[in-house]
């Protein structure tokens, strides 16, 4: 349980305090805070560095000449344009699905690195949610992986800007318009999934749904998705094929209005008429009504208490978060001020102790917290997915449940004690022994309790925590049972495992 509100910004608006984070930040929140919020583009020196030191295993037969490829390859698309990841994703051009997948691994792989180094914790934090909140399956070995780079650029780039903004370059992307069949969308044959799926899930909310037809003005109706997919046809991707409104047939993956694809109908949208000259003006008036609409506020309000405060947030909290949504609707920072109510509510303090941490961010907060040396590897990706948490890679659009118990099953919490185990006693996650970051010559066990609790947990454990983890350090099978003549191999599992109990205390587990 945190136990001040330094501690609760760290575990829940960033992946909790490495050492002399917490101390650092006490009694200076504000200002922390303010450079959190407002951060410069880009990654900061310290993780621009560990991404360049970090590289990821791909290995296939080549289908053009049977060639097998096994390589650790640095990362090389992270940053990468739109234009540049296009024909990544064609297997016309790149026939080997693991080549497609590729673009999407290394953000997959990056997102640890990120969360673990970077110093702008807040906008880590907020591009996982968003990422999350417009999710496509990053797995996918088309085009949605091919160009998902330029997706989460999209995302950093918005992540505590304008959510307007932020729609509206998710509309356009490679990554959502093939996720969701969009690119295909033409007035013989609408395609209705991304029309549902951007009310149901990216604006108003399912609570928002009025039924099969009609119009509500609180939300929308079947009425308004038939409409809107009519409205959307048109909007595309220039794959060389369609005629883009210039006349052009551009192919390098960029959006394009295809005014030969698009419904000139009339059509009525959320109130909004429109008798179908306007083109590509007619979807961006139903995403702006979308974006300032009071139900999106209240929708998105409750979303964002529920992952940062509680699962089931108090209406006085979501009411004041919609309140503060719809007043920054026009603003460049308008999530930032919103993440800052959060922050300064109340009932954010008062929910201490209260979240679950879900795989990813138990993983990376232990590695924040002990700073092991470590270094990406599948078996990150491939176990944090093993808990439920496929980064990036949720097969349907409505992204990872946020719930707590989603987590706390027994197979969920075993898994997350293999994992700790084989982090802190396996070889082949770290570059080093985990001796080698601890107090030399090591305290006895009790001490050593005591010293993990304080290094690894700062805002404080409970009595029965502490006396549990004193006890287990000094069993026979662990500090107990050591010998003068131990070996640096027996030091290092013993340390390994007791590592793994302090990281597996409720105080770690909870935020």
């Amino acid at each position: 349980m945190a136990a001040s509100l330094e501690a609760l910004v760290l575990n829940r608006f960033g992946f909790g305090p490495k050492p002399g984070d917490l101390a650092a930040i006490t009694g200076n929140l504000p200002t922390w805070l303010l450079g959190q919020l407002y951060p410069p583009s880009g990654d900061d020196p310290r993780t621009v560095g560990a991404l360049a030191q970090s590289t990821y295993p791909i290995a296939y037969t080549r289908v053009s000449d049977g060639v097998a490829v096994s390589e650790n390859r640095p990362f090389r698309l992270l940053n990468a344009s739109n234009a540049t990841l296009w024909p990544l994703g064609v297997a016309g051009i790149t026939p080997d699905s693991s080549e497609r997948r590729r673009p999407g691994d290394e953000v997959q792989a990056a997102s640890f690195v990120r969360a673990a180094v970077s110093e702008y914790q807040v906008r880590e934090a907020m591009v996982q949610f968003w990422l999350n909140h417009f999710s496509v399956n990053a797995d996918d070995d088309t085009q949605v992986s091919g160009c998902f780079p330029y997706y989460d650029q999209i995302i950093r780039a918005n992540a505590l800007g304008n959510f307007r903004t932020m729609l509206g370059q998710v509309a356009k992307s490679v990554s959502m318009m093939y996720f969701l069949n969009q690119q295909s969308s033409t007035y013989i044959q609408p395609n209705e999934n991304y029309a549902r799926e951007v009310m149901e899930l990216h604006t108003l909310g399912i609570g928002n749904y009025f039924g099969r037809s009609g119009y509500n003005p609180n939300g929308y109706t079947d009425d308004d998705v038939i409409a809107l997919a009519r409205v959307l046809t048109g909007w595309t991707i220039a794959t060389g094929t369609v005629t883009a409104a210039d006349g052009t047939r551009p192919s390098d993956g960029r959006f394009i209005f295809a005014p030969t694809f698009h419904d000139r109908g009339a059509k009525t949208v959320l109130g909004l008429s429109f008798d179908g000259t306007t083109g590509q003006a007619e979807g961006e008036a139903v995403l702006d009504k979308l974006a300032t609409h009071p139900g999106t506020a209240q929708f998105l309000a409750l979303k964002l208490c529920r992952h940062f405060v509680s699962d089931t947030p108090p209406d006085s909290l979501v009411q004041s978060i919609a309140s503060t949504w719809l007043k920054a609707t026009g603003a460049g920072d308008q999530i930032a001020q919103v993440v800052a109510k959060i922050i300064s509510a109340p009932e954010f303090f008062a929910s201490a102790g209260t979240k679950v941490k879900d795989p990813f961010r138990f993983i990376v907060s232990a590695l924040r917290a002990t700073q092991v040396s470590w270094s990406i590897n599948p078996s990150y990706i491939s176990q944090t997915s093993n808990m439920g948490y496929p980064v990036y890679a949720w097969p349907t659009p409505e992204g990872i449940p946020y719930a707590g118990s989603t987590w706390t099953g027994t197979n969920g919490m075993l898994q997350r004690w293999n994992l700790i185990v084989s982090v802190f006693t396996n070889a082949t996650y770290s570059t080093n022994t985990v001796a080698s970051y601890l107090p030399r010559p090591l305290p006895d066990g009790f001490s050593l309790a005591d010293y993990m609790a304080r290094a690894y947990i700062p805002y404080g454990i409970s009595d029965t925590s502490r006396n549990a983890l004193r006890a287990l350090a000094l069993s026979a099978n662990l500090m107990g049972g050591l010998t003068s003549t131990a070996s640096d191999a027996d030091i290092q599992k013993r340390l390994g495992l007791l590592i793994a109990a302090t990281l597996s205390l409720p105080e770690f587990q909870v935020t």
